[in-house]
């Protein structure tokens, strides 16, 4: 269970006060606990037998700060998705959050050797690291603490050195660092309703009711409000016809098959040709995002594909396909090749097998048997000749 073994010898309970202290004072209500348990007469006392410098309470801390690190860089890069769906933050504190996301989106479209076409939240951590870092979060919005200068709270504490906002002292609704987004409008919703509850019962007296009225006001216009960029605002007639004819201009190159180097048949591409941001083009301008979309898939209905990239994709992909299964059947020819072969080589070996059993039985019978006599040739007969003597 990953514990420490218990020792053979007498083990006398004083010996655990300081681990018990330590794994005690680590958890939630732990070191009023601690002091109860210990009998101890000061919190001080508590804290300083409990506290081990790289001890389990150090361990927790360390632990605690590196998940609300990531958890930080991963709201972060949540806020920049919805920048780039046109689901834009409110607040004071919007106009300085866009200009980051704006500037992290240039970067991505100065990529080089080109624009980046998939960009992972990996790589979003890394470009908005630094503004990830002076995240802090919170119920109904998040502050942007780049530093005690423009943090409303600490002027309200008139707290000017400090190195965190109050949270307890925060008004979203006037300090230049704190943005609202998509995840706190369930809260602001929650407390409009609540505020209506309230206005509405006759046993609040009058002057709390004008008071709750404001607040009602507030929370209902943070639900409701959809976020718009300032540039956007100011546009005038003239100039939302003349981005729409632009829009219209970019859609109609790209489906006649005109890609720019580094781009493709898709949405970025669309919004960069027409000199907007992705994110102006889906909120703004996104009945033509759409036309853009149904003329595409219409065109690939019809067997068309407006970006030669993507169809020499498709040929190089059906090209593969049909190496990949003439590669499938030549490996099984070979195989079925080479099972021949070893049943040949088999057989071969079992031939030979054979042909030297042969050679030793042959041997064999050569030296066991006696050789035959040999028979007497016709006209050799030498039984009546008689030897003529020498002299």
């Amino acid at each position: 269970m990953g514990l420490e073994p218990i020792p053979d010898e007498p083990v006398h309970p004083r010996r655990l006060r300081r681990t018990l202290s330590v794994e005690m004072a680590a958890r939630p209500g732990g070191l009023l606990a601690t002091k109860v348990h210990f009998k101890h007469l000061q919190v001080a006392t508590s804290e300083g037998y409990a506290a081990r410098p790289g001890g389990a309470q150090a361990v927790f801390h360390q632990e605690w700060k590196k998940e609300e690190a990531k958890e930080k860089r991963k709201r972060t890069v949540e806020a920049y998705r919805q920048f780039e769906q046109g689901q834009l933050p409110a607040g004071p504190g919007a106009d300085a959050l866009l200009a980051t996301f704006r500037a992290i989106e240039d970067e991505l479209e100065g990529h080089d050797p080109g624009p980046a076409k998939v960009v992972t939240d990996r790589q979003l951590e890394l470009l908005l690291k630094q503004k990830a870092s002076v995240l802090h979060l919170s119920a109904a919005n998040y502050c942007w603490f780049e530093g005690p200068a423009k943090a409303l709270c600490l002027k309200l504490a008139g707290s000017k050195s400090a190195t965190a906002p109050l949270t307890g002292l925060c008004d979203s609704s006037r300090c230049p660092q704190a943005t609202h987004h998509l995840v706190h409008r369930p809260v602001w919703q929650t407390a409009a309703d609540n505020g209506a509850d309230m206005l509405a019962s006759p046993r609040i007296p009058p002057g709390e009711k004008n008071r709750l009225r404001a607040e009602h006001e507030r929370s209902m216009r943070r639900s409701t409000t959809q976020p718009e960029r300032a540039y956007d605002m100011a546009l005038s007639q003239e100039q939302r016809d003349q981005i729409e004819r632009r829009i219209r201009a970019a859609i109609d190159r790209l489906l006649s098959g005109k890609i720019p180097p580094g781009g493709a048949c898709d949405i970025k591409t669309l919004a960069r040709e027409a000199g907007i941001s992705r994110a102006s083009l889906y909120r703004t301008w996104g009945h033509l995002k759409d036309e853009f979309e149904k003329r595409r898939a219409a065109a690939w209905a019809a067997g068309q594909q407006p970006d030669p990239r993507e169809a020499r994709i498709a040929r190089l992909r059906d090209l593969n396909h049909r190496l990949t299964g003439k590669l499938a059947r030549t490996h099984t020819e070979f195989n079925q090749l080479k099972e021949r072969h070893r049943l040949l080589l088999s057989a071969l070996a079992a031939k030979d097998d054979e042909l030297q059993r042969l050679r030793r039985e042959l041997s064999t019978f050569s030296h066991t048997s006696p050789a035959p006599a040999p028979e007497p040739r016709q006209g050799d007969d030498t039984s009546g000749v008689v030897p003529l003597p020498r002299r």
